[in-house]
């Protein structure tokens, strides 16, 4: 199976995307291992490469490495006939280890990946060595296996710059080795690898520059990316566990063009076209049109909005602080209805996270009016953008809100039935696969999949220098 499939409820990554290409081999999927911290190379027809990879001749033959743990090459010194296994896979192989005679030696290697999730006030870095095999043609084979090395959290205020954090990093990492490649998520706008840090809290650089931190610390590629955009790309990685299924849709598409939307901080919006190749994501700050009202009382929430902030966009009303204005808003309507339990927690907790959790549990009337207005405002708005881009290949809800208020999502149908609630047009947007995704490091593992694509391209470039 290749690309996407959203109408069967599960993701699989597309057959080109991002693994590492070389010349005479094509490309493995990258599946998820149910292993936890571990994701293996698999190939198309779901069948895993064995753990401890393998090469194979012109005449069937193949040479094994007994495990992939250490680090430094390893000489393979036993082959044997070709026996039961993926013909698929040995297909792809086949080619593409031809030894001589004296030639019989391959290599397990491991090419270092950083990637990160870098927002204002914090930021997460994780190491990740991407095992794969190096023969006599001088050049790495295909991945094996990601080994996690180490995740840390830092503070940026202790810090002079993001820089200085990574350096850190690297040093107190196992092995002290430079990343080859690093991908990094960051929560700004990102232009050739660049992103100005207005909300930075770093002590003196607020300005990431790719490049910079490449010449800086000998990473040979440095990739930036827009937090959102890093969602998107994020969905390569995702198992069907760490999905809700909203709607299967009649009309889904392999390699179709996907959404992604998402109600957290603010309200984030990414759109992904398939180039025949690999996905591809593109900005948006869709949460900034317009809010269009859909019934008298949300008239009414508009006109309130609109008194406090004149224009008043999708995203005063789908996010974090959107929830806490749907709530003062009823709580304006029926003064009456504010209990003493809400508002004593409001003024020690965070608002929007009362209103959330009281309104799931339906133990506050206000709140889970309010909770109830915000999701059905929350499906307009997806439908919305479903018929902006007709996204056959699905639209999925990433953010940290859908999760957690996932029980009102489900009442009633309340989110789909807005969603579909576009008179004539209704029916199209029953085609369409819609999913809520549920994994919390979406970020990261969109970072993950960018780097693979640095560390693909630089093996197709050359790069990639033999252990």
């Amino acid at each position: 199976m290749s690309g996407y499939s959203t109408h069967a409820g599960h993701l699989a990554l597309d057959d080109d995307a991002p693994s590492i290409s070389l010349t005479g081999l094509s490309k493995l999927n990258l599946n998820a291992d149910p292993a936890e911290g571990t994701r293996s190379i698999r190939s198309p027809a779901r069948s895993p490469v064995p753990s401890e990879g393998f090469a194979v001749d012109e005449h069937g033959n193949r040479a094994e490495i007994a495990d992939l743990d250490g680090l430094g090459p390893r000489s393979v010194g036993r082959r044997h006939s070709r026996d039961s296994g993926d013909a698929s896979v040995w297909s792809k192989l086949r080619g593409l280890f031809s030894p001589k005679k004296d030639e019989h030696e391959i290599y397990d290697a491991a090419a270092r990946i950083l990637i990160g999730d870098i927002g204002g006030t914090n930021c997460r870095l994780q190491m990740v060595d991407v095992h794969y095999m190096w023969g006599h043609l001088g050049m790495p084979y295909a991945p094996q296996k990601e080994e996690k090395i180490r995740t840390q959290y830092y503070k940026n205020e202790e810090y002079d710059s993001l820089q200085a954090i990574i350096e850190e990093f690297i040093k107190t990492t196992q092995g002290k080795r430079v990343p080859v490649v690093a991908a990094l998520a960051v929560a700004g706008p990102v232009f050739e690898d660049r992103c100005p840090f207005t909300n930075g809290k770093w002590k003196q650089v607020t300005l990431v520059d790719g490049r910079e931190l490449e010449r800086e610390l000998g990473i040979k590629r440095v990739r930036l990316l827009n937090d959102f955009v890093a969602n998107g790309y994020g969905l390569t990685f995702v198992r069907p566990d760490e999905t809700v299924v909203l709607q299967q849709g009649t009309g889904g598409r392999e390699n179709g063009p996907i959404v992604v939307v998402g109600a957290g901080t603010g309200f984030g919006q990414v759109n992904l076209t398939h180039d025949g190749k690999d996905y591809h994501a593109f900005e948006s700050e869709g949460g900034h049109t317009d809010f269009a009202p859909q019934s008298e009382e949300q008239d009414g929430l508009l006109r309130f909005l609109r008194a406090q902030f004149g224009h008043v966009s999708v995203e005063r009303v789908l996010s974090g602080q959107g929830l806490k204005n749907v709530y003062d808003y009823l709580a304006s309507v029926e003064p009456h209805k504010v209990s003493d339990e809400a508002k004593s927690r409001m003024a020690k907790e965070d608002p929007p996270k009362v209103v959330a959790e009281m309104g799931s549990k339906g133990s506050d009337e206000l709140c889970q009016h309010a909770l109830r207005m915000f999701v059905e405002i929350y499906g307009a708005e997806a439908g919305n953008k479903a018929l902006s881009f007709l996204p056959y290949g699905g639209l999925f809800l990433a953010g940290g809100i859908a999760p957690k208020v996932l029980s009102t999502i489900l009442t009633d149908d309340l989110f789909m039935r807005s969603f579909r609630n576009k008179g004539r047009l209704s029916p199209v947007l029953d085609a369409i696969p819609v999913t809520i995704v549920t994994e919390p490091e979406l970020g990261l593992l969109g970072a993950k999949a960018i780097a693979l694509r640095a560390l693909r391209k630089l093996s197709e470039e050359g790069g990639m220098v033999k252990p």
